[in-house]
């Protein structure tokens, strides 16, 4: 409550579209509304902040995770950071500090959505290069198809080149 009420949401451009009781709440209502940001205490009932990251990286990875904490344990961290999540806030916290963790997970959205809206674009730009073999690593080439969401296990290319000059003479 006291979250809710302390920052200024829509100054941040952002809407509170749902308040969880505790964690499975959370995670029995994410499906349904799919909020961009998650803001989540470490210590909850029934399922704890770790679990709740995990589970949202595993199930929901474009939605990012803010964990609150007033634990300084370097082992929450590792765990946070391993589930993708954003930042990472001690309690007691400064409403800059919410602030501030809020704006990074919203630059993260836009670097992806970005990155989305371009994703078409760069698939064609990997094809055209494997063809024109500019590139040709093998290595490269999966760690590029990875990248941009190919899955090359059962993945054919057929290339054609016409000549024009045959064609022209032979009058086809």
């Amino acid at each position: 409550k006291g979250l809710i009420n302390f920052v200024d949401w829509n100054e941040l451009g952002c809407e509170v579209v749902y308040e969880a009781a505790n964690g499975i709440d959370a995670k029995d209502n994410l499906p349904a509304l799919l909020p961009e940001i998650v803001v989540t205490d470490i210590k909850m009932p029934g399922m704890n902040g770790i679990e709740l990251a995990k589970y949202i990286s595993e199930n929901h990875p474009s939605i990012k995770t803010i964990i609150l904490t007033g634990y300084a344990d370097f082992a929450y961290a590792q765990s946070a950071i391993k589930y993708g999540v954003v930042d990472f806030v001690l309690k007691p916290t400064t409403t800059e500090s919410i602030i501030e963790a809020i704006n990074k997970a919203k630059k993260l959205i836009s670097r992806e959505s970005n990155i989305n809206n371009r994703l078409p674009e760069m698939q064609e730009k990997f094809f055209q290069d494997i063809i024109n073999q500019i590139l040709a690593d093998q290595g490269m080439i999966l760690e590029k198809s990875r990248q941009y969401g190919i899955s090359l296990d059962n993945f054919y290319v057929l290339l054609f080149d016409f000549d024009n000059e045959s064609l022209d003479k032979s009058g086809s």
